[in-house]
């Protein structure tokens, strides 16, 4: 439970608001027919949101045994 939580808690951050924050510069771009802003911003969007994942895969693959004890043991029923 604990774990699903805060995997949540990471995407709804970090990738949910990048995607929330583009969503109105693209739609007034494609309203406006600035398709090459729209690219620029996509490409951006799409790089950025890449940069932020790998650097935390990175951690996660780096420091495993850190993370992990952040979560708590099981409780025997």
């Amino acid at each position: 439970m604990m774990t699903t939580m805060i995997y949540n808690l990471v995407d709804a951050f970090f990738v949910g608001r990048l995607g929330q924050g583009f969503q109105p510069v693209a739609s007034y771009n494609f309203g406006a027919r600035k398709y090459a802003r729209l690219r620029r911003g996509r490409a951006f969007t799409v790089r950025t949101g890449t940069l932020v994942l790998g650097i935390l895969a990175l951690i996660g693959l780096t420091f495993p045994s850190p993370i992990i004890r952040l979560f708590p043991a099981p409780v025997p029923a």
